[in-house]
């Protein structure tokens, strides 16, 4: 009973360390009516601590009646009065050229795959951010992508 205890403790210890870095991990998820291209997917975060470099990256689920082989997307940072300190044109490709099977982790019909989009960008302490991530694929109602997530995690 006391080693179950301080086994368990000692795993929560190192889940919890592991997850000091993340300032925001979240997914935005769409409807059947699929990703509006006027709709731009919305997350914001902010700095407390000291001043720091941080990674961002892009996760997209999409499915295999995803229409295209790549993915258009662009991104925008702006910081706490909404001034752009990026912003980029990118492209993601979900399925291999050759033989037309998934990029990226998944089961069954269901994938998603991440892309680090940005390294060692400076944020300030005690700033607010936004990322905004918009579909570029030229269609107003993108079907396939079932939702897109942001990881900004410290260095």
């Amino acid at each position: 009973m006391k080693v179950n205890l301080i086994s368990c403790l000692i795993l929560f210890f190192i889940i919890s360390s592991c997850n000091q870095n993340k300032i925001i991990h979240k997914f935005l998820d769409f409807d059947d009516n699929g990703w509006n291209s006027e709709f731009s997917c919305t997350y914001r975060f902010s700095t407390e601590d000291i001043d720091h470099n941080a990674n961002i990256s892009l996760s997209i689920r999409y499915d295999i009646e995803y229409p295209y082989q790549n993915f258009y997307y662009s991104y925008h940072i702006l910081d706490s009065i909404d001034t752009i300190s990026k912003k980029e044109l990118n492209e993601m490709i979900l399925f291999d050229e050759k033989n037309g099977k998934p990029i990226g982790n998944g089961i069954s019909k269901t994938f998603i795959l991440e892309e680090k989009i940005i390294e060692n960008l400076f944020l300030k302490r005690n700033s607010s951010f936004s990322i905004h991530i918009y579909q570029m694929m030229r269609e107003e109602n993108l079907l396939g992508i079932k939702s897109v997530g942001v990881l900004v995690e410290k260095n």
